[in-house]
């Protein structure tokens, strides 16, 4: 049987279904991403004020977590869900944490692109 490309499609789909992820795993990730966003934006708040423009002076790391950060937050936290769904059990209590934890940068990251696409 010749391969093509849809054939390669439903087999790779087949098997990210068969991927699972503990949710202890992606609350751990979800909670450290916020940790490690919450200290760009300390880190970004003290180099910023000494120069002019507020980023020139951050190293590139904290502004990559700065920006990526948020993203992945919101990725693993979805993810945390599913799997719970998936299990058929309702979030622990420190998935919760986790959650809420993980959903203050995807919510301050959203505003500040709306203020700014707006302008």
């Amino acid at each position: 049987m010749p391969v093509t490309i849809d054939h390669l499609r439903v087999s790779d789909m087949r098997a990210l279904h068969q991927i699972h992820v503990s949710p202890s795993a992606l609350s751990v990730v979800t909670a450290v991403c916020s940790g490690a966003w919450f200290l760009a934006v300390n880190v970004w708040s003290v180099t910023g004020s000494h120069s002019k423009d507020g980023w020139n002076e951050t190293p590139l790391l904290w502004l990559l977590l700065l920006c990526l950060a948020p993203l992945v937050c919101a990725v693993t936290g979805g993810l945390l869900l599913y799997e719970r769904r998936r299990l058929g059990g309702s979030p622990t209590v420190l998935e919760w944490c986790a959650l809420v934890a993980g959903a203050i940068p995807v919510v301050i990251a959203a505003l500040f692109l709306l203020m700014n696409l707006t302008q």
